[in-house]
């Protein structure tokens, strides 16, 4: 046994076994690390607590030259507003897990303050969404109209352009959260012959909605109270799925909406999982390539062997036989590229969890499962392959 394994293994071209060691090797790493990381990627786009999950896009029609022209000749007319079919269509999208319309006051709305002996005041304007759309969740978020304290959401993106912007070229002084969440705002709401004053108490701060919030079933209230005519939606809030952002944003794209701040987180998610599909692709490539190579240096042995294979075949030895030094020496090659290929796997795993876990703070770095039944699944098919082809071609 051990005299056939020298005679026929004799002629084994190291150089060639070393190169395939190699690319073998970096091939398997990336698959089998790729393999993880796309699960562990699906797993951080599924958690709770991920930059992935839940991702809420506004979306608007686009203002033109011609929707402004027909809304001053048809008085009643909005051309920015989403029809129900238009919003259905939305909602029956797949990909699409939650939306709804963003509710604006259709009442006069004046804010009144007083901040550091200067009297201040504005005329602006109410919006309300469900509460499963916020971003945070504020104490107390609730009101009724004949409250004589209502409690708003401010978009940070006000304070920041206040702080950043206006305080810093005009030389006033910037403003904390904290302290803006002490400052009196009163609101004066007017509409429908009535008139009625409230303390407004800043609740929290969102970096989602970019709009002043009151909770909704206040707005709905002071619809019919102060307004009564209604308005229709000019803006839509859209949850997709974790997987859905592509196919939204390419609807979205193809029927003229406009989606604000670009949904570019998640955009983060669909290009990272594009990135590791290339990269396993990749690494299938380089494996595929260290396998040919392999079959071919095996194949070479074989035809250098013919006529030690022809003398052992003469001498009684089964096709079977013959060809096992050969497919012993492939599947040894396999095995040590794959036990190789996991340790480095296991080596490397810890760098992709330090950034998965700065996705999603609260990720778990998932169980070695998926990188060992990689590794066995690549182990399994090269080593099949190569005992297959090997035992047709030493025939």
């Amino acid at each position: 046994m051990r005299l056939r394994f020298r005679l026929l293994l004799k002629s084994i071209n190291t150089g060639q076994l070393v190169t395939f060691s190699i690319a073998s090797l970096i091939g398997a790493v990336i698959v089998i690390l790729g393999i993880w990381s796309y699960s562990q990627v699906s797993k951080v786009m599924e958690s709770q607590s991920s930059v992935f999950k839940g991702q809420y896009l506004v979306v608007t029609k686009p203002v033109s030259s011609a929707n402004t022209i027909t809304s001053l000749i048809l008085k009643n007319a909005n051309p920015s507003a989403f029809s129900k079919k238009e919003i259905t269509q939305l909602e029956e999208l797949d990909g699409v897990s939650d939306i709804a319309p963003f509710r604006s006051s259709d009442f006069d709305t004046y804010g009144y303050a007083e901040f550091m002996g200067v009297d201040l005041s504005t005329k602006m304007f109410l919006e309300s969404v469900p509460d499963r759309f916020l971003d945070i969740s504020p104490n107390d978020w609730k009101a009724d109209v004949d409250d004589r304290e209502i409690p708003v959401i401010v978009p940070r993106t006000y304070l920041d352009f206040y702080n950043y912007g206006f305080a810093s070229s005009n030389g006033t002084p910037q403003i904390s959260e904290e302290l803006l969440s002490a400052v009196t705002v009163r609101l004066v709401l007017n509409g429908g012959g009535r008139r009625r004053s409230y303390s407004c108490r800043v609740a929290g701060f969102s970096d989602r909605l970019n709009s002043i919030l009151v909770p909704e079933s206040f707005l709905m209230q002071a619809s019919e109270t102060f307004g009564g005519k209604g308005t229709e939606p000019v803006r839509l809030i859209i949850e997709t799925t974790p997987n859905g952002f592509t196919k939204v944003s390419q609807f979205i794209t193809d029927n003229g909406y406009v989606i604000e701040g670009g949904g570019d987180t998640a955009r983060l998610a669909t290009v990272l999982k594009r990135v590791l599909t290339v990269v396993i692709i990749v690494g299938a490539i380089f494996s595929a390539l260290a396998f040919i190579l392999l079959l071919i240096t095996v194949m070479l042995m074989i035809e250098r062997n013919r006529t030690k294979n022809a003398i052992l075949s003469s001498l009684g030895y089964t096709h079977k036989a013959i060809a096992a030094p050969y497919q012993t020496l492939a599947i040894g090659m396999d095995i040590l590229s794959c036990l190789l290929a996991t340790v480095c796997a296991f080596l490397l795993k810890p760098l992709v969890s330090d950034v998965l876990a700065q996705l999603s703070p609260a990720y778990i770095p998932g169980e070695n499962g998926t990188i060992l039944i990689s590794a066995t699944v690549l182990l399994i098919i090269s080593a099949a392959l190569h005992t297959l082809t090997i035992y047709r071609k030493s025939n």
